[in-house]
């Protein structure tokens, strides 16, 4: 969940060429195509680096892990061999580096495992199918198992289901999420999910339960007239952005908190770096084997996703998991400012039913502009900016929009929320004018408890530990971007 806020931590740095002599060779160089690098349990920051020396040598470099937890690591496998490397870049590109400026200290939760990073380019199958190898290279049976996962958490609570039954409507699913999101979106990212199941091997229904299953529920439950609930009955994460006089140099920071269930089909995640054949580059880290999630950063915008009630319009085929995950990620690899990503998630819309979302604050960041908005199926509204900042977390702050939701007031607030919103301001205005990525790295990792004026990590605190509230979740990912640089920390 991230290193903890408040007390002073030590300094620990490590630079991968001289700690672990790694010559900085093209990546995917015939020295470094058969080894793999695990890095220091205790590192804790990785940086991507998306400025590119061309097409060829598309990873300049990496850096990627906000907020170690005791024991974690970093694996960096390497890149399948691919035709591309025929002619490959002369320049340098560092595979990974850590970013020597970054702190860490000891971890909260007791929870361990490497965070692979794996790279991808070129056309949609060809870029699957090169994370799917790199995949199964780290562990052949881990995608199955965390596709096994979402399958069964997609039949879950439905009358008399059978695993073959669950599968009967999977075609007719996606002709109608073609028919409403457009063919040209949607088969590139089934193509690409195809790929990584064919490089991995496994098989097509495993990877799209892993990808689509969330929504792929609700479908099945209209088609099937089951009376099983739609929407889980609980939402995390926290954001801010930062900017102008707010932040040490001017430059704009974007920032987000992921916070999920710790079971694996969540919590395991892999960063993927990636250059495709057409659209942005973009980092994004992500539940394995997924083509993204609601956290993912491009050379030009950045965009998160956060919880948020319950809404009284029905949206048939979207919730965070699925098709919206599709949408944001053709949002993130296509558009070329926050204005740009808004007006596409505005033209993306479902018929009656709304934009494609069950509902959310949804963030798009350029390098000089912050949009922060709340959603429902039938309503956008825009939560303005600040002085040179704006944050959100999972509860309505909108009057507006409090009618587009079920249970009115109780719905649409959350005392926990609330308590994460005040944290994050309160700590947006101690560092008015000095936050840089290390002061956003230790808010988003804050224990601090602003109801209470103290460390408190049984509160609900930016950096979330729900197991000491008797709750297997919490924060599991934080990414902070500074788009200007083109550099993301995971």
């Amino acid at each position: 969940g991230g290193p903890g806020g408040g007390r002073g931590p030590r300094r620990y740095g490590m630079n991968v060429s001289s700690t672990l002599s790694y010559s900085t060779q093209a990546f995917g160089s015939p020295a470094r195509r058969n080894s793999a690098i695990l890095l220091d349990p205790r590192t804790p920051f990785l940086k991507a680096d998306m400025r590119l020396t061309s097409r060829s040598s598309y990873v300049a470099g990496v850096v990627v892990l906000l907020g170690a937890i005791s024991g974690a690591a970093i694996l960096v496998p390497n890149r399948v061999s691919t035709p591309a490397e025929a002619a490959p870049s002369t320049q340098p590109a560092p595979l990974a580096t850590i970013d020597p400026g970054m702190r860490q200290r000891e971890g909260v939760f007791p929870y361990s495992g490497a965070i692979p990073v794996v790279y991808a380019y070129g056309k949609p199958y060809e870029r699957g199918v090169q994370i799917g190898k790199q995949l199964r290279a780290i562990n052949p049976d881990m995608l199955r198992e965390v596709a096994a996962a979402r399958w069964r958490q997609m039949m879950n609570g439905i009358p008399g289901i059978t695993r073959d039954e669950s599968v009967t409507l999977v075609d007719a699913y996606l002709e109608a999420i073609r028919t409403r999101l457009g063919a040209e979106m949607v088969d590139e990212y089934i193509d690409e999910m195809r790929g990584v199941g064919d490089g991995a091997g496994v098989s097509f229904n495993e990877m799209f339960m892993l990808n689509l299953g969330g929504f792929y529920r609700k479908y099945f439950i209209d088609e099937k007239g089951h009376k099983t609930p739609y929407y889980p009955d609980n939402g995390g994460c926290s954001s801010f952005a930062a900017w102008g006089k707010a932040t040490a140099d001017g430059k704009m920071i974007a920032t987000h908190n992921c916070d999920w269930g710790r079971a694996p089909d969540r919590s395991a995640k892999v960063a993927v770096v990636m250059a495709p054949e057409r659209g942005n580059r973009i980092v994004y880290a992500a539940p394995v084997g997924t083509w993204g999630s609601h956290h993912i950063t491009s050379d030009r915008v950045f965009v998160a996703g956060l919880a948020l009630g319950f809404p009284k319009a029905k949206p048939r085929y979207f919730i965070p998991e699925g098709p919206n995950g599709m949408v944001q990620r053709w949002i993130v690899q296509y558009s070329s400012s926050a204005q740009d990503a808004f007006d596409r998630y505005q033209a993306r819309t479902v018929g009656d039913r709304g934009v494609a979302t069950a509902a959310g604050n949804v963030v798009y960041v350029d390098r000089n502009e912050a949009i922060y908005l709340q959603t429902a199926p039938d309503k956008i509204g825009r939560i303005p900016n600040r002085d040179g900042y704006n944050a959100v977390t999972n509860h309505i702050v909108l009057d507006e929009m409090r009618p587009h939701f079920l249970r009115g007031d109780k719905a649409s607030t959350s005392a926990g929320s609330e308590n994460r919103l005040s944290t994050l301001l309160h700590l947006l205005k101690e560092n008015y004018g000095r936050t840089h990525v290390p002061t956003a790295a230790s808010m988003m990792s804050s224990h601090y408890d602003f109801a209470g004026g103290r460390e408190n990590v049984f509160a609900h605190t930016v950096c979330q530990h729900g197991e000491f509230r008797g709750s297997a979740s919490g924060t599991t990912l934080s990414t902070i971007a500074k788009l200007d640089e083109s550099a993301v920390w995971l």
